[in-house]
């Protein structure tokens, strides 16, 4: 908090409906690139794909530090996360995930970002996705999949006045995508 206050660094909140949640788990990003160098006893090692991630983060909070906008991150404890989510008003407008390398991606990195992007998107009902990548091409991903079925439905009740009670259904639904590289599809 101290770092923050002399402006050093700067919080994102994570996306939550809950107060404390948003007060507690910040995640942290240098103000100035400077900071992050390759010289010994500093803040962080090699690593671009943070570096990236960091400019990205300062470039964003400047686009949505309005009044309307605001700047969040997901994170569903270990399941997934997405490193930026754009709120506008009450609603999510966009999901940004932001990697270095996607030239060559393992499955683990798919899962990770593309995957993330995903349940992200389940999770806040937003359509609008955007992966930023430094290396790599989007015609590499393609979607060659893609299965929604129906899910349980949750009876729930709604208090009205005067003693009434509405009910509700609640309907959801499995998502399965299958993302390869354009390369696979061709043949």
């Amino acid at each position: 908090q101290y770092l923050a206050n002399a402006y050093l660094i700067t919080l994102l909140p994570k996306y939550s409906f809950k107060t404390s949640e948003k007060q507690q788990a910040r995640k942290c990003y240098a103000v100035d690139s400077a900071f992050i160098t390759n010289h010994e006893d500093v803040l962080q090692t090699e690593n671009l794909g943070w570096r990236l991630e960091n400019i990205v983060a300062i470039e964003l909070m400047r686009r949505y530090s309005g009044e309307y906008q605001q700047l969040f991150y997901l994170k569903k404890h270990l399941s997934f996360e997405v490193d930026f989510v754009v709120r506008e008003l009450s609603t999510v407008k966009e999901l940004i995930q932001v990697t270095y390398d996607f030239t060559n991606p393992s499955v683990k990195l798919y899962n990770r970002e593309v995957g993330g992007l995903l349940k992200g998107s389940e999770a806040t009902g937003c359509l609008n996705l955007t992966l930023i990548m430094m290396e790599g091409d989007e015609k590499d991903l393609v979607i060659s999949k893609c299965f929604i079925n129906p899910g349980p439905i949750y009876k729930r009740i709604q208090f009205a006045s005067r003693g009434n009670v509405d009910r509700h259904d609640k309907r959801t639904s499995h998502i399965v995508v299958y993302v390869t590289d354009n390369k696979e599809v061709a043949e």
